[in-house]
């Protein structure tokens, strides 16, 4: 029997068989191999918010002592009726939630079936840099499979996006404007670490310029933009949002807020005055949440309404 083979149980089945032992059993009858456990895998969120969140694609990514694979599931209970037999020993896995083609995204460097692979770089790109998909979450852990058990991988789902927010008020009637993001990473690798050691490093290569917004003014008003792109490309210090106006007459004016960079999870909040807006902004930061950073303009926090 190969080392991979899938082992169909119940999760009572599999609660129960954790409880007492039955490892003889199942050598008895061929479904445990010498020398080889199960895995299986609970998922944790790691903000608060996120839990509960449907999860409708489940990939996995394991690289254990002698072998290494990619498993997709089209939910959590899918995923549960389902034991893994690996070797005994150390085990990377990787687990990416709503992340499958269908969402908007593309990962390249899932393993095939191989032998003595480490977890390698494994990373995730927009088909549509401008698509603003919904979020989507993925988590590492390194598990010590024990052999003749049942063994828990327990990853920890962090989000993916960005997400930024820019609340320009008193927008003139009639005045188109157009909101364009710099120095978004072309894709993340799931699999390395940024400089703060945390999993996600975001690639050098940006995308160019992303169109966040085009809208003109039926009447005097306030324009509200919500829109979620990968973080900024690791070879950049900083991002760049452009605020382009052009009035009923045609003139065009160009505002370039000079941002923090944002990394994957963090939400980003920009408040602005239209008549305040000047040819070069720089942005400072300030924190609203745990996961949640507020933009001003030179330390001076602005209130839209």
């Amino acid at each position: 029997m190969a080392a991979m083979r899938k082992i169909f149980f119940s999760a009572v089945l599999a609660a129960t068989l954790s409880f007492t032992g039955c490892f003889h059993e199942m050598h008895e009858i061929g479904l445990l191999e010498d020398g080889m456990g199960f895995l299986t895998t609970s998922l944790h969120w790691k903000q608060a918010d996120d839990a509960g969140t449907s999860i409708h694609a489940l990939s996995l990514a394991v690289c254990g002592t002698g072998t290494s694979f990619s498993k997709n599931y089209i939910s959590t209970h899918d995923a549960s009726a389902q034991l893994l037999q690996l070797p005994a020993g150390g085990c990377d896995l990787l687990a990416c939630v709503n992340m499958a083609d269908a969402d908007g995204f593309t990962i390249s460097g899932m393993p095939a079936t191989k032998a003595d692979t480490p977890l390698g770089d494994i990373v995730v790109s927009l088909q549509d840099p401008a698509s603003s998909p919904a979020q989507a979450w993925f988590g590492v852990v390194h598990v010590d499979v024990q052999e003749n058990r049942i063994n828990m991988a327990e990853p920890v789902l962090q989000r993916l996006m960005s997400s930024i927010a820019v609340n320009l008020a008193h927008v003139p009637s009639r005045t188109k404007v157009v909101l364009t993001l710099r120095n978004v990473a072309k894709q993340v690798n799931l699999t390395a670490k940024d400089t703060d050691g945390c999993f996600g490093l975001p690639g050098t290569d940006s995308v160019g310029d992303i169109v966040l917004s085009t809208y003109t003014a039926a009447s005097d008003t306030s324009l509200c933009v919500e829109s979620r792109v990968l973080p900024t490309a690791s070879s950049f210090a900083r991002c760049i949002l452009v605020i382009e106006t052009t009035s009923p007459s045609g003139v065009t004016q160009t505002c370039v807020c000079d941002a923090p960079r944002m990394v994957c999870g963090m939400a980003y909040t920009l408040n602005l005055d239209f008549n305040s807006i000047q040819s070069y902004m720089y942005i400072d930061t300030y924190s609203i949440g745990a996961w949640e950073e507020g933009w001003s303009v030179n330390g001076e926090i602005l209130n839209p309404q």
